[in-house]
């Protein structure tokens, strides 16, 4: 059995060797941004180093990923056994957290073949836009649907702040920026997607943070294009009273009508809410069997438990205007 001891040390020194290869980038960086000059082996090498660092960093936050995994499986050391300052160092490495979330991600979500099945109904809204332009998925997580829209041939990029998942994603061979889906889009030019999409996103993101996620996701949109936001349906009661909850990162539940008045103050056209994954039970009750007041009484309370588990806010940008 490892050592807590040992692998915290371990885990230090691919930290610091994050930090190192980090260091070397930017030096990279700024020596290619210094060096003003149109040879195309020189961009060429630079790239290809930097392209060989980027896969280093990736490898190592895998391993730190696949230590901590192993860890845990043998038992996490109680507090008493570690002392205070590996504590403290632990608590603030973002390795950790990007592990601990991956965890949960893994236990709570479902898998990726069950979460990519769920995704695919939304693959038609995305192909019928009429645009060659790519798509962005903001907050790809495990990249479930980034690989569908790699079978259907359709352009895309995605973005997500946990460097476990784009190591996942990158080892699968698709194309996934580290980094905040907020800058992301700053950096875009106007029209020049064909679909934003955010799957489980939105509820994570502070209110004005929202907001301006939706403003620039109209922005970049091409007229005609499509803003797909998945989000558990606040308008369930279980989903805002309990399983909303299982997510620490989770901020506030969103209700449908809100989502469609942003989408419609910022101008998108053609709004809409779909609900999905309405819950299955055996106790539930059909229309058919109301007609007295506890019955009635019933019917009426089951629509804010039995209502879809999910959310997708689906808006258009015009076509002009």
């Amino acid at each position: 059995m490892l050592k807590a001891r040992s692998v915290k040390r371990e885990l230090r020194r691919l930290s610091d060797a994050i930090e190192a290869i980090d260091r070397r980038l930017d030096e990279i960086d700024r020596r290619f941004q210094m060096a003003q000059i149109e040879d195309d082996g020189f961009r060429r090498l630079v790239t290809g180093q930097w392209l060989l660092l980027s896969g280093d960093v990736d490898a190592i936050r895998q391993g730190a990923f696949d230590i901590r995994r192993s860890l845990a499986s043998r038992g996490i050391p109680a507090a008493d056994e570690v002392d205070a300052p590996e504590a403290e160092a632990l608590s603030n490495d973002p390795v950790f957290w990007e592990a601990i979330y991956t965890e949960i991600e893994s236990q709570l979500r479902g898998s990726p073949e069950a979460v990519a099945e769920l995704q695919r109904r939304y693959l038609g809204l995305v192909a019928e836009v009429e645009s060659d332009l790519p798509v962005v998925d903001l907050g790809c997580g495990r990249g479930e649907f980034l690989s569908l829209l790699e079978e259907e041939g359709i352009d895309a990029v995605g973005v997500d702040v946990n460097g476990t998942f784009v190591a996942s994603c990158r080892g699968q061979g698709l194309v996934v920026e580290h980094g905040d889906l907020l800058q992301y889009l700053e950096a875009q030019s106007d029209g020049s997607h064909r679909a934003v999409v955010l799957f489980q996103v939105l509820e994570h993101l502070p209110f004005a943070v929202l907001l301006k996620t939706i403003a620039e996701a109209y922005r970049i949109l091409v007229p005609g294009g499509v803003f797909l936001g998945e989000t558990p349906n606040g308008a369930n009661l279980v989903i805002g009273g309990s399983t909303f909850w299982l997510d620490h990162t989770h901020i506030q539940p969103l209700h449908p009508a809100l989502l469609k008045v942003l989408a419609d103050y910022f101008g998108f056209e053609r709004v809409r809410v779909d609900l999905f994954n309405r819950p299955e039970v055996p106790w539930r009750l059909e229309a058919e069997q109301a007609g007295t007041p506890v019955a009635d009484a019933v019917h009426g309370l089951q629509g804010y438990v039995l209502s879809g588990q999910d959310a997708l806010l689906v808006a258009y940008r015009p076509l002009t205007g």
